[in-house]
């Protein structure tokens, strides 16, 4: 999984998680937005998140300007829902 998040291989991911048990690491995050796959790095974050922490802003250093966005808007929902509750 965590060189078909890096290389953009959305099927390979869906295929991995339907297919096989082995998961991911969280070096597929880290592959994902130094690739700048904003779409795989939303799908990693909805189905391994917990297994990870929900912190995204970590990945800040990667500097790339849509992932970034993306995440800084996911941080400020998930904290106003927090507040919510």
């Amino acid at each position: 999984m965590d060189g078909a998040a890096g290389g953009g291989h959305f099927e390979v991911l869906l295929f991995l998680q339907n297919e096989r048990s082995e998961g991911c690491t969280s070096k597929a995050f880290v592959n994902a937005t130094t690739a700048d796959e904003l779409t795989i790095l939303q799908w990693l974050f909805e189905h391994y998140s917990k297994q990870f922490g929900r912190d995204p802003l970590q990945l800040y250093a990667f500097d790339k300007f849509y992932t970034l966005r993306w995440l800084k808007q996911k941080a400020k929902a998930e904290g106003n829902a927090q507040g919510r509750r």
